[in-house]
């Protein structure tokens, strides 16, 4: 800061913007803060890559004097903003247009630097950006003692986005591997890659907290295009990406998202709470035409509509459209790009 009046004094009689960045790396960091804010006509940004700077750390030390915002890679409008495709209402000519739009955005993703890019150079960059995340953001950052191992986890996480895993069975497999490696050292490690908003770990619904931490947790990753650049395991399951889709864009609104898991051991994928704490059901699949996943998935969602009390429940699918009477109540089919822009 004296640097700074040095080069500029006529500045002292007017309100300055000070950009942080990665501040959270440096130590007592808050106090300098909390002085800048107090002596100087001063409006202060922090930007960084770690959970270490949500609101409940920031608040503590700003005493109410902050706002937190968390930064995700563009969702389905703002990748239609990006490229200038605007609509007032939805007609039938906006939905015709709209679906190609949502699978370039299935297939690039919402980081704006890999927006514009051909398919080739699209990989290179998300894949540059995994390498960063691993290296930078887990390995350094928390000095890990099995740098191969944890890449190891970081990958066999991200193979498995929209599936259930447990502490146990990623433990083992790293042993399968030939890594001497215990079930706390995994637990850091998945804990060091959520720090780094790169994973998302959901748990299953249950009004028991202890019950919740004991139960298998389904996995998400923060970008879905990533996923199939640095993994071929998903390439061809795209109601798996579809459902990773639908994870960040609720993620974007709430953090109460858990799986449902009804008392006949039927799975829905999503029971959210959002922003005013209304409960919703959400299941998730790509094509709900064939007989057998209608009913599997109807199923699921009229035994949880049922101990839910809820009488609405909604299936996102990739282009179908439909509103159903269940013995529960209704079940709305909602194609995914108009689901994204809701």
């Amino acid at each position: 800061m004296d640097a700074y009046y040095a080069l500029y004094p006529h500045k002292k009689n007017e309100k300055i913007y000070c950009f942080f960045d990665e501040l959270q790396e440096c130590t007592n960091w808050e106090p300098f803060v909390d002085r800048v804010l107090r002596s100087e006509n001063a409006e202060v940004f922090i930007s960084g890559s770690s959970a270490k700077l949500l609101s409940k750390e920031v608040a503590t030390q700003m005493r109410g004097r902050s706002l937190t915002y968390e930064l995700f890679p563009f969702s389905f409008d703002e990748y239609l903003r990006l490229h200038d495709v605007a609509f007032e209402k939805l007609t039938s000519e906006t939905c015709y247009n709209l679906q190609p739009w949502f699978e370039k955005y299935f297939k690039t993703g919402g980081f704006p630097e890999v927006a514009s890019l051909d398919r080739q150079n699209r990989i290179k960059v998300h894949q540059e950006y995994y390498k960063t995340i691993l290296h930078r953001d887990v390995i350094e950052r928390f000095d890990s003692l099995h740098p191969k191992a944890t890449m190891q986890i970081a990958y066999r996480m991200l193979s498995s986005v929209s599936s259930l895993y447990s502490l146990n069975r990623v433990t083992e497999y790293l042993k399968s591997l030939g890594y001497k490696v215990s079930k706390d050292f995994v637990s850091d490690c998945i804990d060091w890659l959520e720090d780094a908003f790169f994973l998302f770990s959901v748990k299953k619904y249950d009004k028991s907290i202890s019950k919740q931490n004991l139960n298998a947790k389904k996995v998400y990753c923060v970008d879905h295009a990533l996923v199939t650049s640095v993994t071929t395991a998903l390439n061809e399951k795209k109601g798996y990406l579809l459902e990773n889709m639908v994870f960040t864009h609720l993620r974007r609104k709430s953090e109460n998202i858990y799986y449902y898991k009804t008392k006949q051991g039927n799975e829905v994928d999503f029971y959210w709470f959002n922003e005013v704490d209304e409960a919703q059901l959400i299941q998730v699949s790509w094509d709900i035409n064939d007989e057998q996943t209608r009913k599997r998935e109807l199923r699921s969602l009229q035994q949880a509509m049922n101990e839910t009390g809820l009488n609405v429940a909604t299936v996102v699918t990739a282009n179908q459209s439909e509103t159903m009477e269940v013995d529960a109540g209704t079940v709305e089919l909602v194609p995914a790009w108009r689901f994204f822009i809701a």
